[in-house]
């Protein structure tokens, strides 16, 4: 369930991000899902969590 919710969020953005950007939805994605893979390896998320 949260799965699909951040997908189709991810994917809103994109389209919107896209648009204003005057990039590709699927490059807008790219970014987007590099970006999230990113902050889960920040350090700053292990800390986030005590």
């Amino acid at each position: 369930m949260w799965g699909m919710l951040f997908a189709d969020v991810a994917r809103q953005v994109a389209m919107i991000y896209g648009r204003e950007a005057g990039v590709g939805e699927s490059e807008a994605l790219d970014a987007i899902r590099e970006a999230f893979a990113a902050g889960f390896e920040a350090t700053e998320l292990a800390d986030a969590r005590h």
